[in-house]
């Protein structure tokens, strides 16, 4: 009868973990732009969610140190394709903390700075990117958040798109506040 009591508690906090996973990964996802939501971009099924230095690894292809050393506990990654172009964004939850995300944001920044076709962008909270021969990249944080952003083209369409994914993404967050 005790074997059967432990092994029901067992099963009922695997639920209860799986049920906040969810839930964290939902809300992780809502901080990004759904179907539709980008005009003429459709979302991939490429969607990734973690929360542990393995995840982080995966998600990021390696270097997760310098994320999860940083303060980093959940990330959430989302792609979006139009014509052949993909459109990238990569948000990580800074432990809650504002100050966390604000500090590594900064460290990346001075980094970004160094690099041609640098650019501030003017969005809720601090935020810019950077235009090279054959991508644009961009970085921000808001509230604890830190994003990265990305696309595989320099052209100005595409630059826009990656530019409107920043604001949209920076907009969501500070409505989820």
């Amino acid at each position: 009868m005790l074997r059967c009591w432990w092994a029901m508690l067992g099963i009922g906090l695997s639920l209860m973990l799986a049920n906040w996973a969810v839930a964290s990964q939902q809300k992780m996802a809502a901080l990004t732009p759904g179907d539709n939501e980008l005009p003429g971009w459709a979302k991939l099924n490429a969607d990734a969610w973690g929360d542990d230095r393995e995840a982080f690894f995966d998600i990021l292809d390696g270097g997760a140190e310098v994320y999860t050393d940083a303060g980093g506990s959940e990330i959430f990654y989302r792609a979006y394709k139009k014509d052949k172009k993909i459109l990238q964004v990569t948000v990580i939850d800074m432990s809650g903390d504002w100050q966390k995300a604000k500090k590594f944001f900064t460290q990346r920044q001075t980094g970004f700075a160094k690099k041609a076709g640098y650019k501030q962008l003017k969005i809720e909270k601090n935020g810019f990117y950077c235009t090279q021969s054959t991508s644009a990249s961009g970085l921000l944080w808001n509230a604890q958040y830190y994003c990265e952003f990305s696309i595989n083209s320099s052209q100005a369409e595409y630059v826009a798109a990656l530019q409107k994914l920043m604001r949209t993404v920076s907009a969501k967050i500070t409505r989820k506040k």
